[in-house]
């Protein structure tokens, strides 16, 4: 069971934790439907669409020259490595425990991130920019709204948690419960 809760968090590096779309339905920025703006994932980290900084298409937010899911790739392989050697029950229980409160890390860092981030906005942000991120912050788990720029006109945001999140969530608690179980054993 933790052997899959491991492979469930490989899984997710490779699919969206977390997204935010927009749709501008009129004026010189419309869109053919909902683009996507911000995209977090445990392999590319977080993106942003280009547009938010005057180009095209999405870019790393930090660009570490490697994809920052290599990082959890490695790790992830050495605790299938350690696991596979552990001799004692207790040993696979406590790995399975680590790694499950492990993979919590990144989901917790993204949560709080998305709560904070009216926070980490300059202060000369529009007031409707600023609603929307509080929107966001107030609702991580998804939710849409519908907001009204004088340059962009109305914009129709929609976010939340994505299939890799989820993932992240089932891969913590499959390790927990297998850490349980060895421990029930040992």
């Amino acid at each position: 069971m933790g052997i899959a809760g491991i492979l469930l968090f490989l899984a997710s590096l490779f699919l969206p934790w977390f997204t935010v779309h927009a749709r501008i339905d009129d004026g010189p920025y419309t869109t053919p439907g909902f683009v996507e703006l911000v995209r977090i994932d445990g392999f590319e980290g977080l993106r942003v669409h280009q547009v938010l900084a005057g180009g095209a298409g999405t870019a790393p937010v930090i660009d570490l020259g490697v994809p920052i899911g290599v990082f959890f790739i490695i790790a992830a392989i050495l605790s299938l490595v350690t696991i596979v050697r552990a001799t004692t029950a207790g040993q696979r229980a406590r790995r399975f425990l680590r790694g499950g409160l492990i993979t919590l890390v990144p989901l917790g860092i993204l949560l709080v991130l998305i709560n904070r981030l009216s926070v980490m906005l300059p202060g000369d942000v529009p007031p409707a920019l600023l609603r929307i991120i509080e929107y966001i912050g107030a609702n991580p788990f998804g939710g849409r709204t519908t907001e009204t720029f004088l340059e962009y006109q109305t914009v129709t945001l929609e976010w939340g948690m994505e299939v890799g999140g989820y993932l992240l969530v089932a891969s913590a608690v499959l390790q927990l419960v297998a850490s349980l179980i060895e421990m029930g054993e040992g």
